[in-house]
């Protein structure tokens, strides 16, 4: 067995490993700071490392290889060496121990502090005691419920600086994924916060233009969340949709009728950790720090949809690097048409001719989708991240993100028991196993959505699918990331699926434009779809309630299936 690489030309003999004991192999590498692609050659077979947590994706080759990270040692560290948290909500404490490692010649820390950047007392520092060998110690009392995020940093005598991010939480009870319900918020079709206009005393908002804006805010989310909307419901986190900016204008879907970047699936701006570029539509930044605090007061964890695989046309990456490598060219492969298919050409293909799909595998448009990524997790002190779209783009870039997510929040996570939880929007089939599956794992996304198990109890309940069909397709899925650590979110639909109460009524679902399908007026259609929740609070994960569905919301397929959110006396409407 040996080791081979970009660091030694692909040389099976230049590398070979010991068998230091009984199926354990050693060898150690010295290599400058960088990236190494690399495999083990196993009897002359080349084949990946399945323990790499990173991985490297050539798309001339169509192959994905092991990827060895070699950090730059010349820079400090902090180690995050214990977090512990005691008392109730009011009067809780925490105590942190960490160690500054240094870099070569750069010596002991000169200058630390700590900081809180979320929670209790934000923006307030913390006193610091700094021991031998570069042990800190920071204590804080008197915390109040929810989530507070300390920031400690440090200085040495070189100017090379080292910072740790360590988020906890002071509650009554731990809380786990596993178990914990998810609640979808589309928020320009949830609920708005100024009567008039259009919106009632309940925050109803007008139905209007199913292509356009409907008047949803940040503001309209919070006030529910504070009149307790979400507490009646159980619901332990909230999944909000995409907050960075989208276009003005109307763009053709490919009905050929027009649409409205309402949604915010169309990134037309960069996120930095001082200008996280939020849609105006929603509202401002304090009005999502504003909500996170809120969430975060309640016990509720907040996931952020965020969108890696593509950015709009009037986005500045696209206006700054065409033809550079930083996208995939070929505008003319439209996913889906006859000549680009989805299972072939899914991980290069462009949604529409106005989305440029990202080339995660050129350095400068991954270090620019990390840093935005990590941009918004750290300005909003967001709990997690939905993530759009994962089969269009390579592993490699899960693995990326993961990463990333590790580095900055990892070390709180780990000694805390808060982890930053990925979800990720793996759209399949009914035996779609392998593909949710296939981006799990230590390494890769923390979560995932059950679409097999949504297909078979819509089956199920709907008539074409037996029990035993029912039974088999779950325990398949269980079979399936058994063992991967992995939180699976079963559901019951979501914004991209018909709603599953009209697919319960068997309504006509074929005009979502033209016909959209009304309340059903048949009682064993609500019969159905408390049968529906009864079931998916039954099964293992985080169960999703996409929103409407908690009091039955008819509707077709996008964008018939996201109609505004109804409340008081709006849900005797037809």
């Amino acid at each position: 067995m040996s080791v081979v690489g970009d660091f030694n030309g692909w040389n099976a003999d230049a590398a070979p490993l010991e068998e230091i004991r009984a199926g354990v192999w050693f060898r150690r590498l010295e290599l400058p700071a960088g990236d190494y692609r690399y495999r083990l050659s196993v009897d002359g077979v080349e084949e990946d490392d399945p323990l790499a947590p990173l991985l490297s994706w050539d798309p001339v080759l169509g192959e994905e290889f092991s990827l060895l990270r070699v950090e730059d040692c010349g820079q400090p560290e902090l180690v995050a060496e214990s977090l512990a948290v005691s008392g109730a909500p009011g009067s809780g404490s925490v105590a942190v121990a960490a160690r500054f490692l240094e870099a070569a010649g750069g010596g002991p820390p000169e200058t630390v502090r700590a900081e809180w950047v979320a929670g209790s007392g934000a923006g307030g520092a913390v006193p610091v005691r700094v021991r031998s060998r570069g042990r800190l110690e920071i204590a804080a009392d008197g915390l109040e419920g929810g989530k507070h995020t300390l920031l400690i940093s440090a200085v040495d005598r070189a100017g090379g600086e080292a910072t740790l991010r360590l988020p906890f939480w002071v509650e009554d009870a731990p809380f786990d994924w596993q178990g914990a319900v998810i609640y979808s918020v589309m928020i320009d079709r949830f609920s708005a916060d100024t009567v008039g206009d259009g919106v009632d005393a309940d925050g109803n908002l007008t139905p209007g233009d199913p292509g356009g804006r409907m008047g949803g805010t940040l503001r309209g989310l919070t006030a529910k969340l504070d009149a307790g909307y979400f507490a009646a419901l159980g619901v332990g986190a909230i999944w909000i949709s995409p907050l960075v900016d989208n276009p003005e204008g109307r763009y053709a879907g490919r009905d050929g009728r027009l649409y409205e970047g309402y949604h915010g699936y169309w990134p037309a701006a960069e996120p930095t950790v001082d200008d996280p570029a939020v849609e105006a539509a929603y509202g401002t930044d304090e009005d999502v720090d504003a909500l996170i605090a809120a969430a975060h007061a309640q016990g509720v964890r907040v996931l952020l949809d965020v969108v890696p695989n593509h950015v709009h046309a009037e986005h500045p990456w696209r206006q700054a690097h065409t033809g550079d490598g930083w996208f995939h060219e070929d505008a003319g492969c439209i996913c889906g048409d006859y000549t680009c298919p989805w299972s072939e050409d899914i991980g290069e293909c462009w949604f529409t001719p106005w989305l440029p799909d990202l080339a995660w595998e050129h350095p400068g448009a991954r270090a620019a989708a990390l840093a935005a990524l990590r941009a918004q997790a750290i300005r909003f002190d967001v709990d997690g991240f939905r993530v759009d779209a994962v089969p269009m783009v390579p592993r490699a870039a899960i693995r990326e993100v993961s990463w990333m997510l590790q580095r900055e929040f990892g070390q709180g996570a780990a000694l805390s028991g808060a982890p930053f939880h990925t979800v990720g929007e793996t759209f399949t089939g009914a035996d779609g196993w392998p593909e949710v599956a296939y981006t799990l794992g230590p390494y890769g996304l923390s979560g995932a959505f059950d679409f097999p198990a949504m297909w078979a109890i819509r089956g199920f309940l709907g008539g074409s699918l037996s029990g035993e069909g029912l039974e088999e397709a779950l325990s398949t899925g269980e079979a399936r990331w058994e063992g991967s650590g992995a939180v699976i979110s079963p559901m019951l639909g979501n914004h991209d699926t018909t709603r599953i109460l009209s697919e319960l009524a068997r309504q006509d679902l074929s005009d979502p434009w033209g016909a959209p399908p009304p309340l059903p007026d048949d009682p064993a259609a609500y019969a159905r779809l408390t049968l529906a929740h009864a079931l998916l609070f039954a099964l293992p994960g985080a169960p999703v309630i996409w929103q409407g569905d908690e009091y039955g919301e008819p509707g077709a397929n996008d964008p018939d299936n996201r109609r505004p959110a109804r409340f008081g006396a709006a849900l005797g409407a037809a």
